[in-house]
């Protein structure tokens, strides 16, 4: 059996059990640990309250169609609500887990502690055909991706083909640029994932899918990157191609958009107070 870390701080559910810490135990031989086979999807957490729960939970869905993983999704579903209740008023995420050989794990997580603006590094990736927009454990280069930036001195990667050597995604993040008061993101057909807060992003800004190369990072006005984790944050640097200017109007109006955005649905989505005769 192998433990969830000793550091881990927050509710914690195995196969619809909820266990301490400590105590979390999954097969040394579980498929999602030995060979990163099986899904995942992190929701945000406002004040106890998540945000697209109903969207993270079908994307989930998704990506389990498509590498032929089946689960109980109602019986998943239930074991979320069970978990968020545990957290009350507090903000963070909850990282769902589904593994090939049968786990569901789902856990509490704290916020990330996040750069103010972005410096981000051109590193080449290559998109799996297979493996287009799902969330798979794999994840092993998009780590060794973010590892390779921050090495280097940035914040994070900036992930393009080594195909055609158009820009994708961040490794945990989707990325977004300004030009002329009009904002842009590569498109979904790229091979990036389709991050819900990116959905956002385009809603409020009415912002365009658009191939990106990097002639359009170096003419661009502003950029940002957008996740779950981060909602938006402007982009200092592509390191090698352009410097951005550090008040970045356009994305620190967009962010604060995107937060009232995702505030309102939250308020939306309550449960109506109980009347009292």
């Amino acid at each position: 059996m192998v433990r969830l870390s000793a550091d881990h701080q927050g509710a914690v559910m195995i196969n619809g059990q909820s266990v301490v810490s400590g105590d979390a135990v999954v097969a040394a031989d579980d498929l999602g640990l030995i060979r990163g086979d099986g899904v995942f999807d992190v929701i945000r957490v406002y004040q106890g309250a998540p945000f697209a729960l109903e969207e993270h939970l079908a994307r989930l869905a998704r990506s389990a169609a498509a590498i032929h993983l089946d689960y109980d999704r109602a019986k998943l579903e239930s074991e979320v609500l069970r978990l968020l209740s545990t957290m009350r008023a507090n903000d963070g995420h909850v990282r769902v887990v589904l593994t090939r050989s049968g786990s569901r794990l789902l856990f509490q997580e704290p916020l990330y502690e996040l750069p103010d603006r972005y410096r981000l590094m051109l590193v080449p990736h290559a998109v799996s055909p297979l493996m287009c927009g799902v969330k798979s454990l794999s994840y092993a280069a998009n780590c060794h991706a973010s590892r390779l930036a921050e090495e280097s001195g940035y914040d994070d990667a900036l992930l393009f083909s080594v195909v055609n050597r158009e820009i994708l995604e961040c490794p945990f993040a989707s990325f977004a640029w300004v030009k002329d008061q009009r904002l842009f993101t590569p498109p979904l057909s790229a091979g990036i994932l389709d991050s819900i807060t990116r959905q956002v992003v385009l809603e409020v800004s009415h912002g365009e899918e658009k191939t990106c190369t990097t002639s359009d990072l170096a003419e661009a006005d502003e950029a940002l990157v957008a996740g779950t984790g981060t909602e938006v944050v402007p982009v200092a640097a592509i390191a090698s191609v352009r410097s951005y200017p550090e008040s970045s109007p356009f994305v620190t109006d967009l962010a604060r958009r995107v937060h009232e955005r995702i505030q309102a649905r939250l308020r939306a989505a309550a449960p109506a107070p109980s009347s009292r005769s």
